[in-house]
């Protein structure tokens, strides 16, 4: 064990390294002379020279890189240019508060989630555990930044329970309550069906029914012998969730006004505080690698079987294969069988025709546009029409009008192309450079195989949306360079999957016989291994883009993506802040029309799950 730790720790070193290097550079790219925002524009060409020799600006890249690493090291990120205060100094004093809001965040998932998970298992496919399922589905589907303007507009506005924001001089404990609720509700929907689905798997054991057999009370039977045995996934699953949430709360904070790392990233970028955002990202690559080490360190203290478990299922999943291979009666095709799973699927079906009406829904509108030359577009979408400023939902307006007295039907039918096309493109585009990294590091695996994941492991350390963030800032905006950040969040994750999957059938009898013949290795990986590898691509990419429509959405909220008058759904919901006490409907239809694109998304990716799922085979 102590073994295994060391290595662990040793890793954890180029990895920091590594993110720190990513970041770094990221960040040097951010148009803009650091000299003159530090100066300001009235300074002179020989003043700005000057500072920038005395800044080291005018070194080569890794004479600057290696300065910021020794710098950092001695716990200096540098100062600020907009404020000159010491940038470390600031984030220490954020972190605790993102701290705080991450733990009872996590702590409210553990609450709530386990025994709403256990509760759900030992009553399956009652109507508890279908409205549980269907809950859990909502709250991963909602956005975090449209949860906390509902929560505001129920319990601040219309209550008066709860403060809308926190205050220096205001409760800690009163504070914190909404922006908890709304940052735990999706690790709490994770934690319970992970639980749900971890009891499943052992509550059928054989010292299970033994225990019972004994007389032993039902209680005890759970506690001890079910969740106890159960808790590995659990365990895993909420270590990653605080990775995740330090991450995730970057629109939860700017929301609510919470003073963390989150909203003090949030406040950088838009002041073009490069050594600020630098710093924080960082800090937050650093922070998220040490608790995923932390993570190791714990699942091998639970479980130290593990390897060797994994090692003796990959080899009777080897004889198996060999037995299935053996025989020649096969009553379904494996992609008859998957069907055959998904249409009997209903809320698997009822998603793919919600995402089928949106597709068609965003190919009419650019038709449209592509037929009048955007001039209904105009009129309907982005033409002010002031009398009709917040009016409420009518019969001439089903869903209201929003600030400019503009459509609010209109403005969110022709948005839903934003998110889909940034969704989808996002995805393919991941997909594809992500395969192309994945496949060759499964098929040759060795030297070649550690180097790129090592790299995706660096690239996975900073959070997702986060570096996106800072790549949008570091590129300029537009829609281009959204689709290119966000991206390149997207592609570590989908090189790990090609990669795991291309490692799975390359020792085929079809791949073996493949290269007998004479074929090159390129048309080995394209022709025969790629599309046996594809079942948890579709999967994944299918969930992908759920994910990538809610990173552009809180990026446009957070003024970082879609700019108006454009009707992205996030950028819709930014501006309805402002007017929720009086006019809920704008912030109430954009939310629904993300939650309601997400949960077809997540109902979609279920059934396709199940179908592909070899296990799921009759």
């Amino acid at each position: 064990m102590l073994k295994y730790i060391l290595k662990r720790i040793l890793l954890l070193i180029p990895v920091l390294i590594g993110a720190t290097l990513i970041v770094f550079f990221v960040m040097d790219m951010t148009p803009g002379d650091p000299a003159v925002a530090k100066l300001g524009v009235d300074a002179t060409a020989e003043q700005i020279e000057e500072l920038r020799e005395e800044m080291g600006l005018n070194d080569p890249f890794l004479v600057r890189y290696g300065r910021f690493v020794l710098n950092l090291v001695q716990g200096d990120l540098g100062t600020s240019y907009k404020t000159g205060l010491d940038v470390m100094q600031q984030i220490m004093q954020r972190i605790p508060y993102t701290f705080l809001l991450s733990f009872a965040a996590l702590l409210f998932a553990v609450i709530v989630g386990i025994p709403a998970g256990i509760i759900s298992a030992r009553h399956q496919y009652t109507v508890f555990d279908n409205c549980t399922m269907v809950l859990t589905l909502i709250g991963a589907s909602a956005p975090h930044f449209w949860l906390g303007l509902m929560g505001v507009i129920i319990f601040a506005v219309n209550l008066g329970w709860l403060p809308a924001a926190y205050t220096a001089s205001g409760s800690l404990a009163l504070g914190i309550i909404l922006p908890m609720l709304t940052l735990g509700m999706n690790s709490t929907a994770l934690v319970t069906r992970m639980t749900r689905s971890a009891m499943l798997d052992v509550m059928n054991q054989d010292y299970v029914d033994t225990a019972r057999a004994k007389g032993v009370s039902e209680r005890i039977v759970v506690f001890r012998h079910m969740l106890r045995n159960a808790l590995i996934p659990i365990i895993t699953v909420l270590g990653l969730q605080f990775g995740n949430l330090l991450g995730g709360a970057v629109t939860t904070e700017t929301i609510f006004a919470w003073p963390g790392i989150g909203r003090y990233i949030v406040e950088s970028i838009s002041n073009k505080d490069t050594p600020c955002v630098l710093g924080a990202v960082v800090m937050l690559a650093i922070i998220v690698t040490v608790i995923n080490l932390l993570v190791d360190i714990i699942y091998a203290f639970v479980d130290p079987r593990i390897k060797s478990q994994y090692k003796s299922m990959i080899r009777r999943a080897k004889k198996m294969s060999k037995r299935d291979k053996q025989d020649k009666f096969v009553q379904r095709s494996l992609s008859q069988q998957a069907w055959i799973q998904f249409r009997n699927n209903r809320l698997a079906i009822c998603g793919l025709v919600v995402i089928a009406l949106l597709i068609l829904v965003s190919i009419t509108t650019i038709l449209i546009d592509l037929a009048d030359g955007g001039e209904l577009y105009k009129v309907l979408v982005t033409k002010n029409n002031l009398p009709m400023k917040l009016a409420k939902p009518s019969a001439a307006h089903p869903l209201g009008c929003d600030e400019f007295g503009r459509d609010l039907l209109f403005r969110l039918l022709w948005g839903t192309r934003y998110s889909l096309f940034a969704g989808i493109c996002t995805i393919l585009a991941a997909i594809l450079i992500g395969g192309v990294f994945g496949s060759i590091a499964g098929f040759y695996g060795g030297k070649i195989d550690n180097v790129i994941m090592r790299f995706m492991d660096m690239v996975m350390t900073v959070p997702s949306l986060v570096l996106a963030m800072a790549i949008y800032a570091a590129l300029g905006s537009s829609l281009v360079n959204l689709l290119i950040a966000l991206t390149c969040s997207q592609v570590p994750q989908f090189a790990r999957i090609i990669r795991s999957s291309v490692m799975t059938v390359k020792d085929s009898e079809y791949v073996e016989a493949a290269k007998a013949v004479g074929a090159s290795d390129a048309l080995v990986i394209v022709k025969y291994i790629i599309p046996n590898a594809l079942s948890p691509v579709i999967v994944q990419g299918t969930l992908g883009v759920a994910t990538t429509i809610l990173n552009v959405a809180g990026m446009s909220f957070l003024g970082l993506g879609i700019q108006p008058p454009a009707p992205e759904w996030g950028s819709i919901l930014s501006s309805a802040r402002i007017y929720m006490r009086d006019a809920w409907h704008i912030s109430l239809f954009p939310g629904l029309a993300i939650v309601i694109c997400i949960l077809s998304l997540n109902l979609l990716g279920d059934g396709l799950r199940d179908a592909l799922d070899p296990k799921q085979k009759r």
